[in-house]
């Protein structure tokens, strides 16, 4: 009985810990030299800065130069931008990679695009 209780806790352990990776918190450096491959590149996108709580990242949220608003572009980044807070208007150019198969950047809803994103320039706006 004893026994069975160690495994079950050392179990638990193993999965909590394995659930804590460093590819689940904003700062890791793994996630920033993932090889991916280019989708395209962006020159002066306006943007919001906002923060992925399910993700553990910043990102840059715009919609397409369409009329429509059913379709959303996150363009996940390494880290924060200097000078630039939550909820800022930016004007960005970069570069966006598709994500991995193996990285948990699936869109919940058909719409929503998620892009690893290389900032090359970055601007906070002020109106």
């Amino acid at each position: 009985m004893k026994t069975t209780k160690i495994i079950c806790i050392m179990f638990f352990a193993l999965i909590i810990n394995s659930c804590n990776n460093d590819d689940d918190n904003g700062n890791s450096d793994s996630f920033c030299v993932i090889e991916r491959t280019l989708n395209e590149s962006i020159t002066e996108k306006t943007a919001q800065l906002i923060y992925l709580d399910s993700k553990n990242k910043y990102a840059l949220k715009f919609y397409p130069n369409s009329s429509s608003i059913d379709e959303v572009t996150f363009c996940v980044l390494c880290n924060k931008p200097e000078g630039v807070a939550v909820d800022d208007a930016v004007k960005f150019t970069g570069e966006l990679f598709f994500f991995n198969s193996n990285e948990n950047f699936n869109p919940p809803i058909g719409g929503l695009n998620y892009y690893f994103t290389k900032i090359e320039q970055i601007q906070k706006l002020t109106f």
